[in-house]
């Protein structure tokens, strides 16, 4: 009990810094690319979405 409470509060800090690190490396990352890169990763990106909600569905 005594140990579960600090680990839960670290454990929601946790998750809750996890989205905006994944943010903003993400637009650090892009920011770097040229607009013809930035394309084919986001039609890249795109194909495997459907790719894998096909394969989900089946």
């Amino acid at each position: 009990m005594l140990v579960s409470f600090p680990g839960e509060l670290l454990m929601r800090v946790l998750k809750m810094m996890i989205l905006p690190l994944i943010i903003t490396s993400l637009i650090s990352g892009l920011s770097q690319l040229e607009a013809k890169q930035c394309g084919k990763l986001g039609s890249l990106a795109f194909i495997y979405y459907i790719a894998t909600t096909f394969i989900a569905v089946i």
